[in-house]
């Protein structure tokens, strides 16, 4: 193990002892300073809400749909794009996508031969800086990864942004009494309980993806000590910011807002089980074993089943809180000048109906893509064309009179005939492992038609690489 993950963990544990230590502010009837911003709405002008579930597997939309259909009635006037894909399979190589759209795609960056970090945090600023230029409130919730993204203010002051994925943790526990209990029972029945917690949070939170699979974590026992309380610790602190998102608001904003928050609740360590509404910590129970499915779970290793399983559970959790953000929504009378994007920047080790030749390489493709059109009602709709969740960027710039610098036009009004996109498997998810100005790739693939179709996955690496198929510019 390099010596930078040791330096980052101590650093981290003084940080998390911090916090640890410190009343969280919702213990109290204050805000944080930026919460009325954050989570404020607007009565009469347009809201616009970009919500990222990382690690949200797009195919699973399927079976839950299936499974619970009050889902297809709450997300009143919701279109479900299934056939929805992303350009790579980790966040940091996809997340400027999210807000910037194609223009920082991978192939585009390494085209340009672009700084990866200035590129990735110039997405969110000049998005950010055109949004406030056209009079909205902007507010960004980034997730805790290992890029910051302080740097973005720098292109508008008035943008807020707020990196801190356990601001809500304690909120989140006493909103929910029967978590907060069964956190607490844990905790009591674990000698240093405190101290444990400690550790083992933040040893996993600053793992890589796939770090904990040989060293920290197996076959589903955690080398370091109890497996409950350092999967349910994170798990929760995961969860409670998009459970923020859902369910604290107010509606005191006078100007048009623009948000994108970003929440790890469905990304690993997949630990909360759904049982009728409610998410329930500290059970193996999974809602996956309770339905005859049609289709199992492309999972390569058997091992993880049980925690492939309850990623099914924690979306269904999501969904739920989702759904009460639509309530809410509709309780103030806003919903109809409010546009929603669900979108999620990969899938997990556990796409169902991918082609095996696409799983097997290490890819996770399929996309969350939900959305909410203003002034929309009725079922969720579903939309089978092929898209990218980089298309969402085209649609909420639609809002405004000239658009965002380097977004195309609304893609639902100039959707191109035969279309096609290209989906790539970089080296590692760590940008470090990368060069200074271009992404190392692994496999490129080209995507036509159905995403679950293998006839629809043309493996284009090599003739990428060998300068065939010019997609980058690059030489390779």
């Amino acid at each position: 193990m390099s010596s930078y993950y040791f330096i980052g963990i101590a650093h981290s544990l003084q940080d998390y002892a911090k916090y640890s230590h410190t009343q969280n502010i919702q213990d109290s009837n204050d805000m944080q300073p930026y919460e009325k911003e954050l989570f404020s709405y607007s009565k009469t002008e347009k809201n616009i809400v970009v919500m990222v579930l990382d690690m949200f597997s797009g195919s699973h939309m399927y079976p839950l749909l299936e499974q619970f259909p009050e889902f297809k009635t709450n997300l009143d006037g919701f279109v479900l794009f299934d056939n929805a894909i992303s350009t790579t399979n980790s966040t940091i190589h996809s997340i400027a996508t999210l807000i910037g759209g194609e223009h920082y795609a991978v192939y585009n960056m390494n085209a340009r031969k672009d700084n990866l970090t200035d590129s990735i945090t110039e997405a969110f600023g000049v998005i950010g800086d055109t949004f406030v230029k056209n009079g909205y409130d902007v507010g960004y919730f980034m997730a805790d990864l290992s890029t910051r993204f302080d740097k973005a203010k720098t292109y508008n002051n008035n943008i807020t942004l707020i990196q801190n994925a356990h601001a809500y943790a304690n909120y989140y526990y006493n909103s929910n009494p029967h978590i907060k209990e069964r956190m607490s029972k844990q905790i009591l029945a674990k000698k240093d309980g405190a101290k444990f917690l400690l550790l083992h949070t933040v040893l996993f939170r600053f793992a890589p993806e796939l770090f904990f699979r040989s060293r920290i974590y197996n076959g589903g026992v955690w080398l370091l000590g109890d497996e409950n309380l350092s999967n349910q610790q994170v798990a929760l602190e995961f969860a409670s910011s998009f459970y923020a998102f859902t369910h604290l608001h107010n509606t005191e904003s006078k100007k048009p807002t623009f948000k994108y928050l970003h929440s790890l609740m469905t990304h690993l360590p997949y630990t909360l089980s759904f049982q009728n509404g409610e998410c329930v910590p500290f059970t193996q129970d999974s809602i996956f074993d309770t339905y005859p499915h049609k289709d199992m779970m492309n999972y390569v290793v058997k091992e993880y089943e049980r925690a492939y399983f309850q990623h099914y559970d924690t979306e269904a959790c999501a969904l739920s809180y989702l759904s009460d953000f639509v309530q809410w929504l509709k309780e103030k009378g806003i919903y109809d000048n409010t546009q929603i994007f669900v979108v999620s920047d990969h899938s997990g080790f556990d796409d169902i109906g991918i082609p095996y030749s696409v799983s097997q390489k290490g890819h996770r493709p399929v996309s969350l893509f939900l959305f909410k059109d203003f002034n929309t009602s009725g079922k969720l709709k579903l939309d089978s064309r092929l898209m990218a969740n980089y298309d969402s960027p085209s649609m909420f710039c639609d809002n405004l009179p000239n658009g965002c610098p380097n977004v195309p036009k609304n893609i639902l009004s100039n959707y191109p005939k035969n279309r096609n996109i290209i989906s790539t498997i970089p080296i590692h998810w760590d940008i470090s492992l990368h060069k200074k100005n271009e992404w190392l790739i692994n496999h490129y693939f080209q995507v036509k038609g159905n995403v679950y179709d293998k006839s629809s996955w043309q493996d284009i690496t090599e003739s990428v690489k060998n300068g065939t198929f010019k997609i980058d510019g690059i030489e390779h």
